[in-house]
């Protein structure tokens, strides 16, 4: 079972400044102009508010991340289960099945990687770049959660789905094979596969909100943005391009935090980015 994070763990200040717990979320733009004028794309629909960025816009203007239904999710098993019933009926046991479907989608789900094990794990950073981060032509946000959420943070289990719920209908209420269906049902919606471990993934869950309200902490650009193809230490020691300090500075303007931090790519194969500075 997914195990939850209580509070004081995301979301503690002290005199000495912030301790929460940093998380990140990957973007993809998908551009359709695939002639890798990245820089120029990500401007132009960010300057228009196309589709293409609308979602990121929306981010950096309102410091919130979209909670969405398991359904939505890339795994064809999310919110896998096994059962047993005393029910013979297939109507009955259909009826239960919906019943459980209906209290997953109650649920609005955001999902995001434990930034400290990402950055210890370059194997799992790379991997969540090719498919969460259009392969570095996305971004990468860092934030921690804002105190004003509402609802709870779980750790993902990766395990094989092995638990089998005998369930059934009493009086028109369903019932599982615990006192507390509604910790199955998280329970349901926070066991994965561990062939998706590489994710380092945390849930936020709730019933009462579509949005996870965040505060951003840095954006990194994917090394696609960088035009300059040759790794060399002279490479990373010069200025990032004036396109990029634009593109930075872009991003800035939209968003409502102007103390975010830009990092990128100084060639298509640096090992690390670095923060972009200007004026």
């Amino acid at each position: 079972m997914g195990k939850k994070i209580e509070k004081e763990k995301w979301t503690t200040t002290t005199n000495k400044g912030w301790l929460g717990m940093q998380f990140s979320k990957f973007r993809d733009f998908k551009f359709e102009n695939k002639s890798g004028r990245y820089i120029d794309e990500l401007l132009k629909s960010l300057s228009n508010k196309e589709t293409t960025t609308k979602r990121f816009c929306e981010i950096l203007e309102n410091c919130e991340l979209y909670m969405s239904k398991f359904e939505q999710f890339n795994d064809i098993d999310e919110g896998r289960y096994s059962f047993y019933s005393s029910h013979t009926d297939p109507q009955e046991i259909e009826s239960i099945c919906q019943k459980i479907k209906n209290m997953k989608k109650d649920k609005n789900i955001c999902a995001f990687a434990d930034l400290k094990r990402l950055e210890n794990n370059e194997n799992n950073l790379s991997l969540m770049w090719a498919h969460y981060g259009g392969s570095h032509c996305g971004v990468k946000i860092d934030f921690r959660i804002d105190p004003n959420y509402k609802g709870d943070i779980y750790k993902i289990d990766y395990n094989i789905h092995d638990n089998t719920y005998n369930i059934n209908l009493v009086d028109n209420r369903l019932s599982l094979s615990t006192e507390n269906t509604d910790s199955e049902i998280i329970n349901i919606l926070t066991t994965k596969k561990p062939c998706f471990k590489y994710e380092c993934e945390y849930r936020a869950i709730s019933s009462s909100t579509k949005k996870l309200p965040i505060i951003i902490d840095k954006i990194t650009l994917g090394r696609r943005f960088t035009k300059e193809n040759v790794y060399s230490q002279e490479n990373e020691e010069r200025s990032f391009s004036d396109e990029i300090k634009n593109l930075a500075k872009k991003i800035l303007e939209v968003s409502s935090n102007k103390k975010i931090e830009i990092w990128a790519y100084k060639t298509r194969y640096s090992e690390k980015p670095k923060k972009v500075e200007f004026k």
